[in-house]
């Protein structure tokens, strides 16, 4: 997504204003699934994280990308390191009990 603050006037060009607007946007895609919300700076639906998102802002100009998780691999996927940052409501949990597909 790509904007000029004038074409949103009631987001204001910081990262957390935008990601509440994110998340309003895609609840029309994902808003009829149980637990859809914004937890930090990840989509999820309840605990288990499905989305997370980049942004490029400057001045009045902003760039939001999402990139979902579709599928996965659970073998290749159980060979990640943990992240050195990770959100707190991951609760150290494993890649596998952490993101939904």
């Amino acid at each position: 997504l790509i904007f000029q603050g004038a074409d949103l006037p009631h987001v204001q060009c910081y990262p957390q204003p935008i990601m509440r607007w994110t998340e309003a946007f895609y609840a029309h895609v994902f808003g009829d699934k149980p637990g859809y919300q914004l937890r930090e700076n990840d989509y999820a639906f309840g605990a288990r994280k499905f989305g997370g998102n980049a942004q490029a802002i400057t001045g009045k100009r902003w760039l939001h990308h999402t990139s979902l998780l579709w599928d996965y691999d659970h073998a290749r996927m159980a060979l990640l390191a943990h992240p050195a940052k990770k959100p707190a409501y991951r609760q150290e949990r494993s890649h596998e009990e952490f993101v939904v597909k």
